[in-house]
């Protein structure tokens, strides 16, 4: 099964999440789906605009229509607070632009009503009742004043009081808001506590449990649905299972979890689903699934909307039966995990299970179509030009002589790479070959950051770069000033960090962008800004207090590449060295194989934690 991340409606993946509970002033953010969200509907908003300006109304019409129809995705969801705040000046144009439509005699898309909300549905059994039965208990909980009951959820609903959907008209909200409701003033309802009456009507006002239970017991009785104890040991696969973790579980989670629970700084309700091992260990509320017991465990519960709280994904399509049967009878079957290492990313993983098998011209289809999704999160709507070659495919939006001389450049580059490290002729440098984004504008990079690696370029250089086995790509930023000297090492430098990270599993970025820069030095021998990169490498290892510091993942990115590079640059002293090395590592079955037998060491061997007593950080 293929992840096919790209699809029209991931853009509406505004809160993927599968823990509910409010979000603390500091969580109070964007999440990486609800960023895409905004700015694919901003896309569409600026280009209507844009046409309406020019008084070419079908064409603002059509943008018009793309704009509504990602909003009404949503339309049934709560959209949380700030999402809210950051869409209502788009929701402004697209009303505006709706009246100046319908006077040219044309008829524009409806605009959906939404829906706000702290972004959790609050549940009856854990955040109602106990409201309910604490400030009402006395008079309509355990008697009937008024001939108003909510003894149960069932004579609550059947008094009238609660109309769903529609807090402003009902009763009950009406007298506690106005303070008539309780009577006496000093046990009156709190405004957050009305907040959250009035939410759980806003969504419908449901409960899933039993219509009938007293009120005052389900006040006191633990919500439904509620988690188990954590997974602390990861499961092997015995041979009988039909369903995949590598290929059939992590492209479901990378699909509809990015940004919340994958690949999250901060995973709501500390639920990190970004290796096998955080899943299994859970989240606040405990672990997340029952090994052995799909149809009990709380993941597949919040994906069918059957536990307490909203359904998950948030304020996004509910995924496809298919898929939540999947997740299902993988736990049924014992939850295993069928790949090598437990820490592996599912995101890697993801990328290895659909690459496997693709022959060259497959691989090589699937990334053109990952650029072009790529390219519309930085650029909706507009359609890049690609040029295809035998060792890259370049993507661009540039003037046809920038993208002529980013070619020539490319084509040379790629000349001297494939000599230096012999690659065959008729194979291309990297299997699947390898995707150049050139951008024109340093706004342009940035955003190519933030929209597809979900944060800036950690190395601070006007290029970067990305390998995952399914896509290969580097971004590089050049216009008129860009001189053919720096363009060539960067373009040299990613290339090669690319086609590193390529030779076989798990290389880490420190020693792919290390051997990046020592492959583009020795390809491009002349080259004044290698030459420069030299000099700072020596600079930068020689105030790592250990050699080993460039292994360690709380060093700056670029402080690693750098040390990497100067480190392997002693180490590798002739090319016929870079090339064994190189070609040990492409012949093994991971990295630390690779490495063992390249050098003749460990990583931490080689590349040391302390230095020995008395020793200093001279580079010999």
């Amino acid at each position: 099964m293929k992840p096919g991340r790209h699809r029209l409606l991931a853009v509406v993946l505004v809160a993927a999440c599968l823990l509910t509970r409010p979000a603390t002033a500091q969580e109070e953010e964007l999440s990486k789906p609800q960023a895409k969200f905004l700015k694919a509907v901003a896309g569409d908003v600026e280009k209507m605009e844009n046409y309406l300006a020019k008084d070419r109304y079908p064409q603002a019409l059509k943008f018009h229509d793309a704009a509504v129809e990602k909003i009404a995705a949503v339309k049934d969801e709560l959209i949380p607070p700030l999402l809210m705040e950051s869409l209502q000046p788009e929701l402004d144009k697209l009303a505006a632009a709706r009246a100046t439509l319908e006077a040219q005699q044309l008829q524009p898309a409806e605009l959906p009503a939404l829906k706000t909300g702290s972004g959790t549905v609050p549940d009856f059994a854990r955040d109602i009742a106990p409201i309910l039965n604490t400030r009402c208990g006395g008079c309509h909980v355990r008697n009937s004043r008024g001939q108003f009951s909510m003894a149960t959820y069932m004579a609550l609903m059947d008094s009238g009081q609660v109309e769903a959907g529609q807090p402003v008209n009902s009763r009950l909200v009406q007298v506690l808001d106005n303070g008539e409701m309780p009577p006496d003033a000093a046990n009156r309802v709190p405004d957050e506590d009305i907040a959250k009456i009035r939410e759980w009507i806003a969504a419908g006002a449901a409960f899933e449990g039993d219509a009938n239970a007293g009120l005052a017991m389900l006040a006191g009785a633990e919500a439904a649905g509620a988690a188990g104890p954590a997974m602390t040991e990861v499961a092997r696969p015995t041979g009988n299972e039909t369903v995949s973790f590598s290929g059939d579980i992590a492209p479901i989670l990378v699909e509809n979890c990015r940004g919340c629970h994958v690949e999250a700084e901060r995973p709501r309700g500390n639920l990190d689903l970004s290796t096998i091992t955080t899943l299994l260990r859970g989240g606040d509320r405990g672990g997340t699934i029952a090994a052995g017991d799909g149809a009990t465990s709380l993941l597949v519960k919040k994906l069918r909307g059957t536990a307490d709280g909203q359904r998950m994904p948030q304020a996004a399509p509910p995924l496809p039966d298919e898929q939540i049967r999947l997740i299902e009878t993988w736990i049924s079957e014992g939850a295993t995990f069928d790949g090598d290492d437990p820490g592996t990313p599912v995101g890697t993983l993801a990328a290895l299970a659909e690459a496997r098998g693709m022959d060259d011209a497959g691989l090589a289809a699937r990334r053109r179509e990952l650029a072009i999704a790529s390219w519309q999160l930085v650029f909706p709507g507009e359609q890049p030009t690609i040029v295809e070659e035998n060792d890259f495919q370049l993507v661009s939006g540039m003037p046809e002589p920038v993208r002529n001389r980013v070619r020539e450049r490319l084509r040379a580059v790629t000349a001297a790479l494939r000599e230096t490290l012999e690659t065959p002729d008729g194979q291309p440098l990297v299997h699947g070959k390898v995707t150049v984004f050139a951008l024109g504008r340093q706004y342009d990079f940035g955003e190519f950051g933030r929209m597809v690696l979900g944060r800036e370029s950690g190395s601070g250089s006007p290029a970067s770069w990305q390998y995952d086995a399914v896509d290969a790509w580097v971004a590089v930023l050049v216009n008129g000033e860009t001189e053919d000297d720096l363009l060539d090492a960067l373009l040299a430098a990613n290339l090669s960090s690319v086609q590193v990270a390529s030779l076989t599993g798990g290389v880490p970025r420190w020693f792919a962008d290390g051997m990046g820069r020592l492959i583009a030095e020795r390809s491009l021998e002349k080259n004044e800004t290698l030459r420069g990169w030299q000099t700072s490498a020596a600079a930068t290892a020689t105030q790592l207090s250990a050699p080993g510091k460039v292994r360690d993942v709380s060093t700056p990115e670029s402080t690693a590449a750098l040390a990497s590079y100067w480190f392997l640059r002693q180490t590798l002293a002739s090319s016929g060295n870079l090339r064994r090395v190189h070609d040990r590592m492409a012949e093994a079955p991971d990295f630390e194989a690779g490495f063992l037998t390249g050098f003749g060491a460990t990583p931490a061997e080689l590349l040391p934690d302390e230095l020995p007593r008395g020793g200093q950080n001279r580079n010999r």
